[in-house]
């Protein structure tokens, strides 16, 4: 085999080595770039990381953001400890229920990618599974289980995640839990709109929670129950004295004393405000009675028992940082020192040129630190951004202006450490703490307009350092609040309590009076409208009152002048009841009789037989006096004119027995109590349609024997329809 020949050695092969030095050298820089950590690019990408850093199969991380209420480092043992039942590989993420904006289903199925391991992946939170993903390996029931839960009223907004995740895992591995899913979806689907009962069950519900709502505001076992209760036992009392004040007044001025209805005013409100004191003696439960609730009850109990954090939010106030955990503020502050703008991990959204902020934040005239973070109720700050700008400048300890803005609402807090900030300046950082936050809020953005704040601030080591107004409000409560608890009887007597006795309770009484008396007027206004004109109701009527007539005969043992005249009362209605001709008036005219007779057969009623009907509506009975009146005059004189339809003789005749013209030209009418209590304005006329098709008119205007005998006070044909037919 022969060799194969060798290549020279030239100056294109010195080229090309020398080619190749350069490119190595020049890579060197890119790869030392390359290996440095870079920031996560997704919430995805840092909960991966973080997950990494947990045992393999076991990996559970709970966010920061929820070191205000629980010991992190405890709630995921127990966390870990319920999953471990399982016997799967899990990789569950603790998070709080408003942190990020990423889609939760999303979030976990881009979180399984990302690990890309075998086993269960879940997103956690307080009160709930916010979603749940799983590689083809794992034979669990996840969605029946998350449907399960769903319907477990054990389960409340505040659970603490480990007991969700021990009642999330308890269905997991029960046999039943297809069952139980089932029945689950079918209760979802009866309280749905079926049957179109869902908005009822919706205004019921709405209504119950409204009163005991409304109950719960008025609880006597708190000095704010107290004082709700005392305002309002206090208005309904001084209403009610000025709506019987107001009432007596109007009915009869000056004329009468007032003294009686006012006592009885005064009783009413004595027993209202007795019986609101005698509610607010009855403490339904003393707060040092009240039983210590189990620890698998709290909101940090289940599992293991209590993951609680060791100081709240509340007590943490009472010393720097101010937060009751250090982590979060620890991390974001080494981040700022390193003169990054850091911007909370778990946020999805636009960050923004951030570079180009913090080198135009370095020629500012102070040192100014930024930030994005997320505030929820339970990180460490108790979700107040303002306490947690302090904590990271107690921590960072520099002189400056420092500033976070909560990514979630879009506002603005801002302290300051040695650092003078004029007054506008402070009021043009402080207006940015309610902004109308756009949807697509951009970090950069958001915090560029504090350095035009900035340009105005200089550096003052005399200046000191701002504290976070809760912790001010704190120092004056402690400097000037009084401790001691106030008395129940002070807090029944609150400042609600005169206002409402004697401001705003007389003025509600009286304005509840007037409505009731305008509704009550239009009420009985309307009634006796439609009293006056029964219409179809008088055939029936005519027919009971004729039926009790010839009853009252038959079981009559009187005998005399009245049994003769109330038979042939009962005989002349009885003809009008059976004849065809018969008109509403004729019917007015048989009940009118019917009526008198079983009046003359009545010892009790003899006296009102005698007496005239009542001429404005001959249906109200007796009548009481003879009352003034221009309703014959404004509608006709077929009562006391004598110039109705047929006029003439007849008529005068009628008018001289009927109705008495005084001066003035009223005349005057038989009239009930009722009626001669009234003005003419209030009085209704019966009004009855004569005639096939006829007009409703008031009797008033007919020339009929009815209206002229007024109804049988005076003698009535045996045969009046043969007359009123000549009439008609």
């Amino acid at each position: 085999m022969r060799d194969l020949p060798r290549r020279r050695t030239g100056p294109l092969r010195l080229l090309a080595a020398a080619l190749l030095a350069v490119t190595a050298a020049l890579a060197v820089p890119a790869a030392g770039a390359s290996a440095a950590p870079a920031e996560p690019s997704s919430p995805a990408a840092y909960l991966a990381e973080q997950l990494a850093q947990e045992p393999a199969g076991e990996a559970v991380f709970v966010s920061d953001l929820l070191a205000g209420a629980y010991d992190t480092d405890a709630l995921a043992e127990q966390v870990r400890a319920e999953f471990s039942r399982t016997e799967t590989p899990f990789y569950v993420v603790v998070l709080p229920g408003t942190a990020g904006s990423s889609d939760s289903a999303d979030l976990v199925a881009a979180l399984r990618d990302r690990v890309g391991e075998e086993g269960l992946y879940l997103a956690l939170s307080e009160g709930s599974v916010r979603a749940t993903a799983a590689t083809p390996g794992v034979r669990l029931p996840v969605d029946d289980a998350r449907t399960v839960l769903l319907g477990d009223d054990e389960l409340d907004y505040d659970t603490s995640p480990a007991q969700v995740s021990g009642r999330f895992v308890d269905a997991l591995l029960d046999p039943e839990v297809g069952r139980k899913a089932d029945e689950a979806l079918e209760d979802f689907g009866d309280s749905g709109a079926e049957d179109g009962s869902s908005g009822s069950d919706e205004r019921d519900s709405y209504d119950d929670s409204a009163f005991a709502e409304f109950l719960d505001d008025m609880r006597p076992d708190d000095e704010t129950g107290l004082g709700n209760l005392g305002f309002l036992a206090a208005t309904v009392a001084g209403s009610l004295v000025a709506a019987g004040a107001t009432g007596h007044l109007r009915r009869n001025g000056l004329r009468t004393p007032l003294w009686r209805p006012g006592l009885a005013c005064v009783a009413g409100a004595v027993l209202v405000l007795g019986a609101a004191v005698g509610y607010a003696a009855w403490n339904p439960e003393d707060p040092a009675d009240a039983p210590e609730s189990d620890a698998s009850d709290a909101p940090g109990g289940g599992g293991g028992g209590s993951a609680r954090a060791d100081v709240t939010p509340e007590e943490a106030l009472a010393e720097p940082p101010y937060v009751a955990a250090t982590g979060r503020v620890d991390r974001v502050a080494a981040e700022m020192e390193d003169g990054r703008i850091p911007v909370d991990p778990l946020w999805s959204g636009a960050r923004g040129d951030l570079d180009a902020l913090r080198e135009r934040a370095d020629d500012a005239p102070v040192p100014v630190y930024m930030a994005g973070v997320l505030s929820v109720p339970s990180d460490e700050s108790g979700g107040d951004p303002d306490v947690l700008v302090h904590a990271l400048a107690e921590t960072i300890g520099e002189d400056g202006l420092y500033v976070v803005t909560d990514l979630g609402s879009g506002s603005l807090e801002f302290a300051t450490r040695g650092v003078d900030l004029p007054s506008e300046a402070q009021s043009e950082l402080r207006d940015l703490a309610y902004p109308d936050t756009p949807e697509d809020l951009v970090v950069a953005d958001r915090l560029e307009p504090v350095l035009e704040a900035a340009e105005n601030a200089a550096s003052d080591p005399q200046a000191g350092e701002s504290i976070p107004y809760a912790v001010d409000a704190l120092q004056y409560e402690e400097e000037y609040g009084d401790d001691t608890p106030e008395s129940r009887p002070a807090a029944f007597v609150a400042e609600g309590f005169f206002p409402g006795l004697l401001v705003i309770g007389p003025i509600a009484g009286i304005m509840l009076y007037f409505a009731v008396a305008f509704l009550g007027g239009g009420t009985r206004w309307w009634g006796r409208l439609l009293a006056a004109a029964p219409g179809r109701r008088l055939r029936p009527m005519a027919d009971r009152d004729v039926r009790r007539a010839v009853r009252a005969l038959e079981t009559s043992d009187a005998d005399g002048p009245q049994v003769a005249e109330a038979t042939r009362e009962t005989d002349i209605a009885l003809r009008v009841l059976r004849d065809e001709r018969a008109d509403e008036l004729d019917l007015v005219g048989a009940v009118v009789l019917a009526r008198r007779a079983v009046r003359r057969l009545d010892p009790d009623g003899a006296d009102e037989a005698k007496r005239p009907v009542c001429m404005v509506n001959p249906l109200h009975g007796p009548s009481a006096g003879r009352g003034h009146t221009a309703l014959v005059k404004r509608t006709g004189s077929g009562a006391g004119g004598g110039t109705g339809k047929s006029g003439g003789k007849a008529g005068k005749k009628a008018g001289k027995k009927s109705g008495r013209t005084s001066k003035g030209g009223k005349a005057t009418l038989a009239m009930c109590r009722d009626c001669l209590d009234r003005d003419d304005a209030k009085r209704f006329p019966l009004r009855v349609r004569v005639g096939a098709g006829g007009a409703r008119v008031s009797h008033l205007t007919l020339d009929r024997v009815w209206v002229r005998r007024e109804y049988g006070a005076q003698p009535i044909p045996d045969e009046p329809l043969e007359g009123e037919a000549r009439a008609r």
